[in-house]
């Protein structure tokens, strides 16, 4: 069976913000379908692919669930998951959440009649000792809940269950489609004030040269000035190139709005360290790297180049101008004036 993608594996993501998604390794038969519909509709999810047999819970999942990226949790729930240790620390988990901070949880009954069928099997079951954990599920601010026996158990129920899982991400904000595009620009906005995404421009984002547009990640506004960073690794160049970066190589030439393209340096990366993420995402330009290294080319200080890695961390390594075989990535400033933006009509 195919595993479902995850919002990591989503191209040009509009938000950091994931839901994570709990369920019975031996249910899969069951969710991972569910994922892929959810997938499809745009939702940002998390799960663990490596689920074992064992259903063993791991620190990983902990960190996962407690990350201020995550928002909420989906529990399918099943016989075969309120049995399960993993599944029960990751109620709790998720309770602790909801105790702590604005975090929304659904339930999802697979096989199940609702909740008092489920406390009944806990009951009775050696996971009695987490009644009070699931019990509390239903003191989350929502108290909703989806049943799957409401439906016919055939393609059209799950798709009809699909359907209000969307609904309910939209509605807390971990949908691709919960962004609006302001006033007729490019921009799209979590809401009608603060601006967060332009695309502009093209570059091949595959073998085959195909173009895709570049998404930029707004980190700054000093008065009409806008400073982007890009979505994504746009290239992996050699040292010489870093230096003759020119706004043609990104179909920028005729936008009269670019004020500026540079390379992202150190003194801006640290500045806006979370705006810009902890990770470069390389999905626009891994097919031109010719090393199994991940490195990055950032400006420092002195106006002189350093390597960075996948983390966004200094490695230390010095780049050797001599060697013209190596190439590292680039990720890059745009600098907009929003007084030339053009209007669409």
């Amino acid at each position: 069976m195919m595993l479902p993608k995850t919002y990591l594996d989503r191209r040009g993501r509009k938000s950091n913000k994931y839901v994570f998604i709990s369920y019975s390794h031996r249910d899969k038969g069951y969710v991972f379908p569910m994922l892929q519909l959810l997938y499809d509709a745009g939702v940002d999810y998390w799960y663990d692919k490596e689920l074992n047999d064992g259903e063993v819970w791991n620190e990983e999942i902990h960190e996962i669930i407690t990350s201020s990226d995550c928002v909420g949790t989906i529990f399918f729930l099943s016989e075969n998951a309120i049995l399960s240790n993993a599944i029960c620390q990751e109620v709790r988990a998720s309770v602790l959440r909801i105790v702590e901070h604005e975090f929304f949880v659904l339930p999802v009954f697979v096989g199940l009649n609702g909740y008092q069928e489920m406390l009944q099997k806990l009951a009775a079951s050696s996971a009695y000792r987490s009644i009070g954990d699931f019990s509390s599920l239903m003191k989350n601010e929502d108290r909703v809940y989806i049943c799957d026996m409401d439906d016919k158990a055939d393609t059209c129920g799950r798709a009809s269950v699909a359907d209000r899982i969307v609904a309910f991400c939209r509605r807390i904000g971990v949908s691709e489609e919960n962004y609006i595009e302001l006033r007729g620009t490019n921009f799209s906005a979590a809401d009608e004030k603060k601006l967060r995404y332009y695309e502009l421009g093209m570059f091949p984002q595959d073998a085959s040269g195909q173009l895709a547009p570049i998404r930029w990640k707004l980190i700054s506004r000093q008065d009409n000035l806008l400073t982007f960073v890009s979505d994504y690794c746009l290239d992996f160049v050699e040292y010489g190139s870093v230096f003759n970066i020119a706004p043609a190589q990104f179909g920028l030439q005729d936008s009269a709005e670019v004020v500026s393209l540079r390379l992202l340096d150190c003194k801006t990366l640290e500045m806006y360290r979370d705006l810009i993420g902890r990770t470069i995402p390389t999905d626009y330009a891994d097919f031109k790297r010719t090393q199994s290294f991940r490195a990055f080319w950032i400006r420092s200080n002195h106006d002189t180049l350093l390597l960075y890695n996948s983390l966004n961390r200094d490695t230390g390594e010095v780049a050797d101008p001599e060697n013209e075989t190596f190439t590292a990535g680039i990720r890059l400033l745009l600098v907009v004036d929003d007084k030339k933006i053009s209007i669409r009509r």
